[in-house]
């Protein structure tokens, strides 16, 4: 059962009054009781976990909880760690689907999902990377090591993030190419079967091509020589 799952189920056990718990929260609170995490790392797993003293809370009710026979009927041997829980990794990291590079704020809510951003930032350099490898990221460090390695990983990053906006950029650049190439021959075929005699010119390229005044009330005015347009006014006629 996946931890979102026990939380789910979990949800009604932990709801005293007022609002029902997240399940986010409460997933959070799971990572705290069973594996031993930090309320930070633990929220930093969980994409909508944002608030670190829910978390906290409800880890505690749990623990509470474990007291009633019911409860630990239902969950004890789903909350006892095992030897063969996923790595801190795997707990952290929810896999990054997208093409774009991922975004601390816009798909991680900030600083508290620090942890989860930097694990899909590893994930999508690994995907996209052109050389070196990018510096470890540790969610278990100390708040002074991260930023040392954040820092360590920022010049790689902007680098590859630029690459990758770079080739984007190409591609929206030889997509209008092509697009202009296309028009500009649709129109090269369409003057020759005009040319030929295949098709009509339509209103807009229809021009003065002899000296007869147009049947346009004006009498010689030569500003009638030039093309069509629906703008146009004759300046002979007042």
């Amino acid at each position: 059962m996946s931890d979102r799952d026990l939380a789910t189920r979990m949800q009604p056990w932990l709801h005293l009054s007022g609002p029902m718990p997240s399940v986010e929260h409460i997933e959070a609170a799971i990572k705290i009781v069973r594996d031993g995490l930090t309320t930070r790392v633990a929220c930093g797993a969980v994409v909508g976990a944002t608030q670190h003293s829910k978390a906290g809370k409800f880890a505690h009710r749990i623990r509470q909880r474990l007291s009633d026979d019911r409860f630990a009927a239902e969950f004890a041997s789903q909350l006892t760690p095992s030897s063969t829980q996923p790595s801190l990794e795997s707990i952290c990291v929810q896999q990054w689907q997208h093409e774009q590079p991922p975004r601390l704020q816009e798909d991680f809510g900030g600083e508290l999902g620090r942890n989860s951003y930097e694990l899909a930032r590893t994930q999508w350099y690994f995907d996209h990377k052109s050389g070196d490898d990018l510096p470890p990221f540790c969610p278990t460090a100390s708040p002074e090591e991260q930023r040392q390695q954040i820092s360590a990983r920022t010049p790689l990053w902007e680098k590859a993030v630029r690459a990758y906006k770079e080739k984007q950029r190409d591609r929206s650049s030889d997509h209008s190419r092509l697009h202009r190439r296309n028009q500009q021959q649709c129109w090269v075929d369409e003057v020759r079967q005009i040319v030929a005699g295949e098709a009509s010119p339509p209103l807009d390229l229809l021009w003065r091509v002899s000296g007869e005044p147009m049947a346009t009330g004006c009498s010689g005015c030569t500003n009638c020589c030039q093309p069509a347009h629906p703008r146009a006014r004759c300046h002979g006629a007042r």
